[in-house]
This record gives C-alpha cells, sequence and structure tokens, in this order.
C-alpha cells in the first residue's frame, strides 16, 4: 500500500533563515563529541516496500506536535530505507525496550550487512500499512509521511501517526556516550 505525500496547504508557513549553511562552524569531530553526550531513545525505522523489508537504528526520532499527532525522524537519504520509505510513503518507528541492544546493533550495522535484520527479534506485521513491528518493543508508531526536508546528508521525515501501540511494562533502551543503557521504570 503507497501512501501519496500530501501537498502543504498555501497557508503554511515553510521559512528557510539562511540557505546557506555558516562558514563558521564547529568540526565534524567536535559536533561528534558533543553528541556522544546526548542521551537518546534507541529506535528502530523500518518499512517493508514490494515485500522487501528495510530498517535502520535512530536516536534521532522526537515528538513534533500533538495536534495533528506527527513525530519527526532524521534518516540518512545514502541508505536503501531512506529510497523505500519515500516510495512506500510510509514507516514505523519501533522504540527498543532494555535487552534488546542486539537488534539495535543488527540494524545499526554493527553486524554483517548480508544479514537479513528481521531475523533479530520477533516481528509481525502491521495489517493497516503493512509495516514491520516488533512484537516486544516499548512502543511502536505506525506513520504515513507527510513531509520530507532535505538538510545535509539526512532528511527530516515528517509523518503522521496513524497508530500507536506502548507496552506498559518495558523499560526503554537508551543510547549515551557509545553505550547502552537502560532507564529504571519509576
Amino acid at each position: 500500500m503507497n501512501i501519496a505525500l500530501q501537498q502543504p496547504e498555501m497557508d503554511q508557513f515553510h521559512h528557510r533563515v539562511n540557505p546557506q549553511p555558516s562558514t563558521d562552524t564547529v568540526s565534524t569531530q567536535q559536533f561528534l563529541q558533543g553528541m556522544r553526550r546526548f542521551a537518546g531513545a534507541v529506535n528502530i525505522i523500518t518499512v517493508n516496500c514490494e515485500g522487501v523489508s528495510y530498517g535502520l537504528t535512530a536516536t534521532s526520532v522526537c515528538s513534533l506536535s500533538a495536534e495533528p499527532p506527527r513525530l519527526l525522524a532524521c534518516v540518512n537519504m545514502k541508505g536503501a530505507t531512506f529510497k523505500a520509505i519515500q516510495d512506500k510513503g510510509a514507516f514505523a518507528v519501533n522504540t527498543l525496550a532494555v535487552g534488546q541492544e542486539g537488534i539495535a546493533s543488527s540494524f545499526g550495522g554493527a553486524v554483517n550487512g548480508d544479514l537479513d535484520r528481521c531475523s533479530a527479534g520477533d516481528w509481525d506485521q502491521s495489517s493497516e500499512l503493512g509495516l514491520p513491528l516488533l512484537k516486544d518493543a516499548c512502543c511502536t508508531f505506525e506513520c504515513a509521511l507527510c513531509e520530507i526536508i532535505d538538510s545535509g546528508t539526512h532528511a527530516l521525515l515528517i509523518a503522521d501517526i496513524v497508530h500507536v501501540t506502548p507496552s506498559i511494562r518495558a523499560a526503554p533502551l537508551v543510547y549515551h556516550d557509545g553505550t547502552f543503557c537502560g532507564l529504571l521504570e519509576l
């Protein structure tokens, strides 16, 4: 099932403050050192396009708005997963739970690239959009793509949330300073 991208309404606001990247920026190494200090939820972004499942590990996922329910995900435009998301017009965000570090590593490319990444974990397919969903994820979001913004090597994917399935008992997996760790449930 392919979902067409919605065209922006005429009254929506789009404004790029500086179309040219600043020449007065930190080095890539300095940037990466700083970003390692960010703690982020570990997510697997998945899509099934023409019978093939694609996915990647991402910490760059966040809520965008509650009305309408939307999230934002940043994805490298050079990867096969980005192209599949463009073609499908939909994707899933599977937020990992403590104990799912192996799944994160599999989708992060830390294992043989020829390996079927979905062989790690217990997967199901959503009925509405046909997306790969991790059965024991901390939470899953089924997303209909509504906008893509090109920004350097990555694209900002803005998506409407079609369905959300939270887990009541799962503690989230977090990535910080190059290592996985968990948060205790309160």
